[in-house]
């Protein structure tokens, strides 16, 4: 599904530059995100703590913002959602030509969780892509795969449950590479359908929400245009962290004096057990 968050042109102007001001001063927390399994995707730089590093520039402000948190909140469960990561990422633009004279570089096909049986969505974690740039069809986009719920039950591990923490039908890594059905689009489905690819554009400003289940994918094209977008992840109370290693949830949040905020960020991942634990 597919909302739009209405900051104004300043906001989204303050929020560009914050972003190149914080990989200008903190740039050794911008690696190149090109890893494995994915492979090489371009040039793509993503700090996982900006809440960390720019804690005023109002990245706070999106996690709660009127149009993402309140859908989040009836999709995942008012008293179940909890605040998982936080990254800011940055594709560049990329010029020359491609091998096959396609201006698609690369879809890295992939899905982010698997399912939990226990929610009516089947929603182990829900995330929300928030283009701070304008995206069409022309540039880097978000691409995801529909799949009705129907499909997402008949999936391989989906129906076994069980699991540790409560988490049914956690699906082995095994079956990204092993199963074509699994890990890829179908190409034989009608365009915008099930099964088939779909680019997701807009203007900046615009919030995607998305079932992590979902198989999905970077598109990154041939493009003098650069891509600024958030990447936002809840998850659920009782499951454990969707990372143990990646964003740090600050004291400013785990300890706001709103109740409802602080329950929400009261969910701590092992970095941040860490920090907490070595630092007053």
């Amino acid at each position: 599904m597919q909302a739009t968050c209405p900051p104004r042109s300043a906001e989204l102007a303050a929020l560009n530059a914050a972003v190149e001001k914080d990989r200008e001063r903190f740039f050794y927390l911008w690696p190149l995100a090109n890893h494995e399994p994915f492979g090489a995707q371009g040039p793509c730089f993503a700090n996982m703590n900006i809440l960390l590093t720019s804690p005023d520039a109002g990245f706070d402000e999106i996690i709660t913002h009127p149009n993402i948190y309140p859908l989040a909140k009836r999709l995942m469960g008012a008293d179940s959602i909890r605040f998982e990561e936080f990254s800011v990422t940055i594709r560049e633009p990329i010029l020359e030509d491609q091998p096959d004279g396609s201006r698609i570089k690369q879809q890295a096909w992939h899905r982010d969780d698997s399912h939990w049986i226990d929610h009516p969505l089947l929603l182990r974690s829900l995330s929300v892509v928030v283009y701070l740039t304008d995206v069409d069809a022309s540039g880097h986009s978000f691409s995801i795969v529909p799949e009705s719920l129907a499909t997402k039950r008949n999936l391989p591990g989906v129906a076994e449950g069980g699991g540790e923490g409560g988490a049914g039908g956690a699906i082995e890594e095994r079956l990204l590479e092993d199963d074509p059905a699994y890990s890829l689009p179908n190409a034989d489905a009608p365009p915008g359908g099930e099964g088939s690819a779909v680019d997701v554009v807009g203007a900046a400003g615009t919030a995607i929400f998305f079932h992590t289940g979902n198989l999905h994918a970077g598109t990154v094209r041939q493009t003098d245009r650069l891509r600024h977008s958030i990447h936002l992840y809840y998850g659920h109370e009782a499951l454990p962290p969707l990372s143990d290693r990646l964003t740090a949830v600050p004291k400013r949040l785990s300890e706001h004096g709103d109740p409802e905020i602080r329950q929400l960020f009261s969910k701590k991942n092992e970095i941040t057990r860490l920090f907490e634990s070595n630092f007053n």
